[in-house]
C-alpha cells in the first residue's frame, strides 16, 4: 500500500516552503510507502520553484500553463495519482496553504486500513478545532454542513466541503470509470462537495476525524470568492436533486422546468416592487449585524433575529442590497415549495407533489411576500421543515413569532415517533430560551422583551367580524377564490378518507390546524395586517393539492391539467402583475396602503436616487434623511452614489427648529428629503429640488439647504 498525497497550490511557495518538509517528515515517520504530487496551478509566484529544491523521489510536480482553479487542479492531481496507483493504495487530499495539519493522516489512514472507504477531516464532530476563520466562513460552512445534511444526508459525514480527505483508490477508480471526464465538473470550491456527492452513489462506507484547523498559519488570504462559491453551492444543489445529466428521466425534466420557472418569477423585477419601512428596518440591522459580528446583539432589537442573521449572509452577494434581501425571501420561498411538494407526494401522491410546487409558485400571496424583505417566507420555510425535523421548529419561532403556530402540528405529525417528536420539540424550544437568556438575561428580561418590544398586540377582545369580513377579501385577493375553494374540497376529502380509515391521518390535522390557525388570529389580532395570516399558506396548498389529486384520480391526466388550469389561471393573472407591474396589481388594500401611498412606502425612490446622481455629477454632497426609513436604504444601495455622504439627521424628527448651524457653515452642497412629516418651517434656508406624489394627498420631497 502506498499513500498518495494531492496538494493543488496556487500562489503557494511562501507556504510550501513550510508543509513539504513538514509533511514528508510525518508520512516517513509513519513506516509507509508514500508519494506527494503538488499541482502547480498556473502560479506566478516560485511556487514551481519551492518544490523543485525538494531533492526526492518522492515529489511529483505537475504544472498547469495558466491558472484553471481548484476544480482543474484537483482532477489532474487525482488522474496522475490513479494512474500511478494500485488496488490498494489510499488517495489523501489537502490544502497546500498550511492550514491542513500533516500529522492527522496516519489518523485516517488506520480508519482506512479498518475498512472504511473515504475519511474526512472534519470540524463538526467532538475534539474539532478552528483557529483564525473569519466569522462569516465558520457560519457559511456551519450553513452549508446542515443544508447537505438535509438534502443529502451520508451516514457518517457531517462535513461535506472541507477537502482533506482520504480516499480508498479503488472506490475513486470505480467513480472515474462511471463518470469519465465529469467526475469533477463543478466549478470553484464547491467541486469538494461534488466529488463527495458523487461518490455516495456507490454506498461507501465513509467517517470522519476531527480536525485541528490552523487558518492562521495561513501566510496569505483566502482565494474563496463567498458570493462565487455560494452560487455555485446552489447550481450544485439544483443539478444534484435535479439529476439533470444524460439519461434524465421525464419527471427530472418536468422539475427542472418547474424549478427554473420559480426562479424566474422570484428574480425577476426585483426592484419594481417599492421599499417597505419594515424591509428597511431588517436591512438596516443586516447591515448592524455585517458591521458588528455581535450574532446575539439582534435578539434586543427582535426575539426572532434568525432573518436578520440571514440577510446578513446574503448582503455577500455582489449586488445591491436591497436585492440581496429579496433573494433571501425568494430562496426561502423555493425552500417551503419543495419541502411542501415532498409532504404532498408523501401524504397524497406524486401528483400532488408536483400540484403543490406549481400552486406555491404561482399563488400571489407567496409571489408577494418571495419578492419582500419581510419574515413570512423564511418562517414558512422553518414551519415547513419542522414538518420532517422537528428539530426546526426552534428555528421557526426565532424567525417570527407565528412560528410558534407550527408547534401542534409538529408534535402530533411531525416526523418520527410521537416520543421522539415530542423530545425534539423540547429540545428546539429550550435551544429558543437559550439564544434568549444569552442574549437578554433571565426570564424577567426575556419576558420584557418579548412583550414590550415585537409582540403583536393580540386580545381576546379584538374585532372579529371586522377581522374575519377583512380576511375574505384579503384571500380572495392572495389565494383566489377556486384555490379556497379547492382547498376545502381537499379538506372534506380528507375527513372522509380519515372517517374511511377509522384514524386521525396528516392531511386530517392539516385542515383542522389550518381552519384554527385562520380562527385564532382573525378572532385575537388587535392590528391586523394581510402577512398575519401568510402561515395557513402551508394548510391551503396542502389541501388544494389534495382536492385537485382527487379530481385527477376521477378525471385522469387531461381533467387534471383542466382543472388545475381553472384553479391557477386568476392567480397567475394576478400575480403576472405583481412581477411586471406592481403598482397596478391587485393586492389586498392593506398593503398597496403601506407599500405605495403611507409614509411607509418607497414609491419616488428611483426618482430621488436619480435626481441626486446627477447633482452629485457636477459636485460632491450630502444627503439627510429622517430615520432609516425605504428612502435611506434605497439611497445607501445605489451604486452610483457611492459617493455621496448618507445619513439620518435627528434635526429632522418632528418638532422641527432649526437647520444646525455647522450644516449651514460646513462648505458643502447639502440635500435633505422629507417624507413622514413632509411639512417644514417656512423660514428655514430651503429650496424644493423635487417632488414626487404617492396620492393626491402625500408627496416626498427633496430639498437642497441654501447656504
Amino acid at each position: 500500500m502506498i499513500i498518495r498525497v494531492v496538494l493543488p497550490a496556487y500562489n503557494e511557495a511562501e507556504s510550501l516552503k513550510s508543509l513539504l518538509p513538514t509533511l514528508i517528515k510525518s508520512l516517513a515517520e509513519g513506516g509507509k510507502k508514500f508519494h506527494i504530487y503538488v499541482v502547480d496551478d498556473g502560479s506566478s509566484d516560485n511556487t514551481a520553484g519551492q518544490v523543485k529544491e525538494i531533492s526526492s523521489n518522492t515529489v511529483t510536480l505537475i504544472r498547469h500553463v495558466r491558472n484553471l482553479g481548484l476544480p482543474e487542479a484537483i482532477n489532474s492531481g487525482l488522474r496522475r495519482a490513479l494512474k500511478d496507483s494500485g488496488e490498494d493504495d489510499i488517495i489523501v487530499t489537502m490544502d497546500a496553504d498550511n492550514s491542513h495539519l500533516p500529522g492527522l493522516i496516519s489518523r485516517m489512514v488506520r480508519l482506512m486500513e479498518e475498512g472504511h472507504d473515504v475519511v474526512i477531516s472534519s470540524r463538526f464532530i467532538g475534539g474539532a478545532r478552528v483557529r483564525g476563520v473569519p466569522f462569516t466562513r465558520r457560519i457559511l460552512s456551519l450553513g452549508a454542513s446542515l443544508l447537505f445534511r438535509l438534502l443529502f444526508p451520508i451516514q457518517g459525514v457531517k462535513d461535506y466541503t472541507c477537502g482533506y480527505r482520504a480516499y480508498r483508490v479503488s472506490l475513486l477508480k470505480r467513480a472515474v470509470e462511471k463518470f469519465g471526464n465529469n467526475f469533477i465538473n463543478q466549478k470553484g470550491f464547491s467541486c469538494m462537495v461534488d466529488i463527495l456527492l458523487k461518490l455516495r452513489e456507490f454506498d461507501p462506507i465513509v467517517t470522519e476525524v476531527p480536525m485541528i484547523l490552523r487558518y492562521d498559519l495561513k501566510p496569505g488570504k483566502s482565494k474563496m470568492d463567498i458570493g462565487k462559491t455560494i452560487m455555485e453551492t446552489l447550481v450544485l444543489i439544483l443539478r444534484t436533486v435535479l439529476g439533470v445529466r444524460q439519461g434524465q428521466s421525464l419527471i427530472r425534466i418536468i422539475w427542472f422546468l418547474l424549478i427554473a420557472v420559480f426562479l424566474a418569477s422570484r428574480v425577476y423585477n426585483l426592484e419594481g416592487l417599492p421599499l417597505f419601512s419594515d424591509e428597511a428596518y431588517a436591512v438596516a440591522r443586516a447591515w448592524e449585524l455585517k458591521n458588528t459580528g455581535e450574532l446575539l446583539g439582534m435578539v434586543k432589537y427582535t426575539t426572532q433575529p434568525i432573518f436578520i442573521w440571514i440577510l446578513s449572509l446574503f448582503q455577500l452577494l455582489p449586488f445591491n442590497d436591497v436585492v440581496n434581501g429579496r433573494l433571501a425571501s425568494g430562496i426561502a420561498g423555493l425552500g417551503a415549495a419543495l419541502i411542501l411538494a415532498k409532504l404532498a407526494g408523501k401524504w397524497i401522491g406524486l401528483r400532488a407533489g408536483i400540484a403543490a410546487f406549481i400552486l406555491m409558485t404561482v399563488l400571489p400571496f407567496s409571489v408577494f411576500y418571495d419578492g419582500t424583505i419581510l419574515f413570512e417566507s423564511t418562517t414558512l420555510f422553518f414551519m415547513s421543515l419542522s414538518l420532517i425535523f422537528p428539530l426546526a421548529t426552534g428555528l421557526a419561532i426565532l424567525t417570527k413569532q407565528t412560528g410558534w403556530l407550527i408547534l401542534p402540528l409538529v408534535i402530533v405529525f411531525g416526523r418520527g415517533s410521537f416520543g421522539k417528536r415530542l423530545v425534539k420539540v423540547v429540545i428546539s424550544v429550550f435551544g429558543v430560551a437559550v439564544v434568549w437568556s444569552l442574549a437578554v438575561g433571565g426570564p424577567g428580561s426575556i419576558a420584557e422583551t418579548i412583550l414590550g418590544k415585537t409582540t403583536a398586540p393580540i386580545s381576546a377582545a379584538a374585532d372579529f367580524k371586522s377581522n374575519f369580513l377583512r380576511s375574505k377579501l384579503w384571500l380572495g385577493d392572495y389565494l383566489t377564490w377556486p384555490v379556497i375553494l379547492m382547498s376545502i374540497f381537499g379538506g372534506a376529502a380528507a375527513l372522509i378518507e380519515a372517517f374511511r380509515q377509522k384514524k386521525i391521518t396528516p392531511l386530517l390535522a392539516i385542515t383542522a390546524w389550518t381552519l384554527g390557525i385562520f380562527l385564532f388570529v382573525t378572532k385575537t389580532a388587535v392590528i391586523f395586517y394581510p402577512r398575519y395570516l401568510y402561515p395557513i399558506v402551508l394548510g391551503v396548498v396542502l389541501l388544494a393539492a389534495k382536492g385537485w389529486f382527487e379530481f385527477g384520480k376521477r378525471l385522469g391526466i387531461i381533467g387534471w391539467i383542466l382543472v388545475g388550469l381553472l384553479i391557477l389561471v386568476p392567480g397567475t393573472a394576478i400575480s403576472g402583475r405583481i412581477i411586471l407591474t406592481p403598482e397596478s396589481a391587485n393586492i389586498p388594500r392593506e398593503d398597496r396602503f403601506q407599500f405605495f401611498e403611507d409614509w411607509t412606502g418607497g414609491v419616488g425612490s428611483k426618482g430621488l436616487a436619480d435626481e441626486i446622481a446627477k447633482i452629485n455629477s457636477e459636485r460632491q454632497i450630502n444627503v439627510y434623511l429622517e430615520e432609516e426609513n425605504s428612502y435611506f436604504i434605497t439611497l445607501k444601495s445605489d451604486s452610483r452614489l457611492k459617493n455621496v455622504i448618507v445619513e439620518t439627521a435627528g434635526w429632522l424628527v418632528d418638532p422641527l427648529t432649526e437647520v444646525p448651524k455647522e450644516v449651514l457653515s460646513d462648505g458643502k452642497t447639502s440635500m435633505f428629503v422629507r417624507n413622514r412629516h413632509p411639512d417644514i418651517p417656512q423660514d428655514w434656508p430651503v429650496e424644493l429640488v423635487l417632488e414626487v406624489p404617492k396620492t393626491d394627498s402625500r408627496s416626498v420631497y427633496l430639498y437642497r439647504i441654501i447656504k
